[in-house]
């Protein structure tokens, strides 16, 4: 029994070593999350400060509609092209010309813009529901 007692036990270090990698990895990952939601939060707020100043106020979206009623598409062309000096200075220079066209039962409202890409306002379309 006393050769027993005396060898010399070996101390493991796996177990202390997968604990710390663990913690570490656990960590990394929370940072990680962290700033992709910080990123997304950011993203959005920017989006949705773009898109106000396209986006009317819901109060005038329906004030609008109850004054378009059942007008034809040229009368809304001519009043959007009325109103093309409004649009433009509302938008703080990110809408450089808006025009409206119409055909019989078609309106086509084109906005240029030498500030924004295809991709940024592909993204306010889908935000605001107006693109599927």
């Amino acid at each position: 029994m006393n050769s027993r007692k005396r060898k010399t036990e070996k101390k493991r270090r796996g177990g202390k070593v997968f604990a710390i990698l663990l913690s570490l990895i656990i960590f990394l990952a929370l940072i990680v999350f962290g700033i992709v939601m910080v990123g997304r939060h950011v993203i959005s707020s920017q989006t949705d400060n773009i898109a106000a100043k396209f986006i009317p106020d819901s109060q005038n979206l329906t004030d609008a509609a109850d004054q378009i009623g059942s007008a034809t598409p040229s009368a809304i062309a001519s009043k959007l092209n009325e109103n093309s000096d409004t649009i433009k200075s509302q938008s703080q220079g990110l809408i450089n010309s808006a025009k409206a066209t119409s055909t019989d039962s078609k309106l086509t409202y084109t906005l240029e813009s030498s500030k924004l890409n295809k991709a940024t306002v592909g993204a306010l379309l889908l935000a605001s529901g107006d693109q599927s």
